[in-house]
Order: structure tokens, then C-alpha cells, then sequence
């Protein structure tokens, strides 16, 4: 989820906290190590979990399982208990308070900063890109609804009834076809269809493989930018011990696809773990925001750590596909020795 980015270092240690009992028990000592702070506040951040029921102190510090029944359930909870949280919810859906303190919207609009957004107190709503507004409007839906798609997009529908959207259009779909029986499968109106579209992109593979190999077989500029992006990165001695090419290709395509749409890289990077940028990948990075028009204002560190997240959940997908031992020890050999390159630095 993205949502802590919404909250203050307080909240922000208690979800890394339960992120991290949710696999193992820990002791003070250990927690301390992988936050990174004093004894002091590892304990009072895990006292004040244990207030609320949701962990508990054996011989080691653990979850407390009796109160919910699973790890997205209790970072739902820490995040609906946040105060700033709330407010930020309110604005999302057009409900904001236009009377209320200014050092709370002053701190809202400092963690909104992330995702170019601001608050209009004046309307109750958040100012920005409104295509970024709607993405995040459907990723609130999906992440603290659990609704069924269908029902998804019917209250996004609903909610837009009476309200327009007004956004840049761009050529991204070549195939009308496929946004009309998108939209007629799920009942949807013109003004969201396409919006709704590309978020069922993201989370239906086939879906987006097809919409890729349309854009193949169409030649459009977006799928020219791939194959001059992967022509740049040049990963072909890893494929050759590496079966995930495809799943490389559509990742770094689902990122394109977002950036053409105005969703700024800290959206995509967000939901990742935070995880050390080699530094081939800066030097990449560099050379696709010289090569590559869609990616000129993007900033070099947050390319290279998106590139990081697609490159290593990749890695991952040929992991799982190969438990063969000898063919498992290939692959690793062959992620190392590309991510320790310094051939291009």
C-alpha cells in the first residue's frame, strides 16, 4: 500500500513495526537495528500497540492475532486512526472541511508535496492532476473497500454523476475496440471508461499483455520507447538465463503507460519496499531521461528505483518459475553479475 505517506513518522514506525512482527517474533534489541532508532522509541511505539490489542510481548515481541485477522486489516486500522489520515480522506472524496485549523491542511499539503496534489479548502477537494486524483480515488477503494470490480467502478460512476472530468486526451489506446467492450462489460459512461481502463490494466496480466502486443502490432510511439529503452539497458546476457523477458517488458510498459498519463514515479515506487538503487541503474537511468522524450522530466533517482522494483520482481517471477536448483543458481549468478556491473558507470 502507498498510504503511509499520508501519516507521520509516529505511524509510519508502528506499520513498519507490524510489517515486520507479521513474519517473526523480535526482540527490542533486533527492532531497534532494523528501524534504526533508540530503545526508547522502539518501546513506546510498541506500548502504545499493546494499548490498542494489536501486539503483545511473550519472550519476544509479537502480533497480537486475537484481535484482527490479518496484517491489511491492522494497517487499515493504524491508518482510519490517524487524524491527518482522516482529513486527507475527506478532501479525496470531495467532503473536505472548509473551516479548519491551517497548521492541519499546512501539513497535509507538506505529504501531498510527494504526489504534486494540494488541498482546496475553499472546495473541499484536492487540487492536481485530476487523472492522478481518480487513480488514487480507485487504489482508496480497492485497498479499504474490497469491493468486487464491478462494484468498484459502478461507485466511481456514481460518484462522477454530477461532475465532469476534464483531463488531457491522449492517443494511448490504438484499438478502440477494446476501451468500447471495456466499457460495455462493465456498464460504464464514456467520461471514466478509459480512466477505469487502464486501472483494470494494472492488476489483470492478460489484460495488459494484450493491450502491449496491441501496441506492437500498431507501432505506436509508446511501444518505440520500449524497445529503445530495453535496446539502452542492454539485459540480453541475463535473458539468456532468465526466462521473465516478458515480465520485465510489461512492467517497464505499465510504468510508461502511467508516466504518459501524469502519474508521477513516486505512485509506482510507493508500494514498493525500499530497497538499495545499484548504481548501474542510475547510470541507466540517466541515459534513458537523455534518449527517451517521455521520461525528460522525470528525476534520475526515482527512475533508477522504479527500474530497481521492476528489475528485482522480475528476478523474482524466474525464481519461482525455475525451482530447479542448478537452473535457480544460474539465474542468481546471472542477476548478480548484471546488477554489479560497472561496465556502463
Amino acid at each position: 500500500m502507498i498510504w503511509q505517506f499520508m501519516t507521520g513518522k509516529k505511524e509510519q514506525r508502528q506499520l513498519q513495526l507490524i510489517e515486520l512482527l507479521k513474519e517473526e517474533c523480535y526482540t527490542v534489541k533486533e527492532l531497534m537495528g532494523r528501524l534504526g532508532v533508540s530503545r526508547k522509541t522502539v518501546l513506546r511505539d510498541l506500548t502504545v500497540l499493546q494499548e490498542k490489542g494489536y501486539a503483545k510481548k511473550m519472550t519476544q515481541w509479537q502480533l497480537d492475532w486475537s484481535n484482527v485477522t490479518s496484517f491489511s486489516e491492522l494497517y487499515r486500522k493504524i491508518l482510519l486512526e490517524n487524524p491527518t489520515f482522516k482529513l486527507f480522506q475527506q478532501y479525496l472524496w470531495s467532503d473536505g472541511p472548509q473551516e479548519i485549523e491551517y497548521r492541519k491542511i499546512k501539513q497535509l499539503n507538506n505529504y501531498l508535496l510527494t504526489w504534486n496534489l494540494s488541498v482546496n479548502r475553499r472546495q473541499g477537494c484536492l487540487s492536481g492532476d485530476v487523472r492522478l486524483i481518480f487513480h488514487l480515488q480507485l487504489k482508496f477503494l480497492r485497498d479499504f473497500c474490497q469491493l468486487e470490480e464491478r462494484a468498484l467502478y459502478c461507485r466511481l460512476a456514481r460518484h462522477y454523476e454530477e461532475q465532469q472530468l476534464f483531463y488531457p486526451k491522449q492517443e494511448l489506446i490504438p484499438d478502440k475496440e477494446m476501451l468500447l467492450t471495456f466499457a460495455a462489460d462493465f456498464s460504464l459512461p464514456e467520461s471514466i471508461a478509459e480512466l477505469c481502463f487502464f486501472d483494470y490494466l494494472r492488476h489483470h496480466i492478460q489484460a495488459c499483455l494484450a493491450f502491449y502486443l496491441c501496441h506492437e502490432k500498431y507501432q505506436t510511439p509508446l511501444y518505440k520507447e520500449i524497445i529503445r529503452s530495453l535496446q539502452i539497458i542492454e539485459m540480453e546476457p541475463m535473458w539468456e538465463l532468465n526466462p521473465s523477458k516478458q515480465v520485465f517488458i510489461l512492467k517497464l510498459f505499465d510504468l510508461f503507460l502511467g508516466i504518459q498519463q501524469g502519474l508521477p514515479l513516486a505512485v509506482f515506487n510507493q508500494k514498493w519496499k525500499t530497497r538499495e538503487v545499484p548504481a548501474i541503474l542510475f547510470s541507466f537511468s540517466k541515459e534513458l531521461k537523455r534518449s527517451i522524450p517521455l521520461l525528460r522530466n522525470c528525476r534520475i533517482d526515482e527512475l533508477a528505483l522504479a527500474l530497481n522494483h521492476i528489475l528485482y520482481s522480475s528476478y523474482q517471477v524466474s525464481l519461482s518459475l525455475n525451482p530447479n536448483l542448478k537452473t535457480s543458481l544460474r539465474i542468481q549468478e546471472g542477476y548478480q553479475a548484471f546488477l554489479s556491473s560497472t561496465e556502463r558507470i
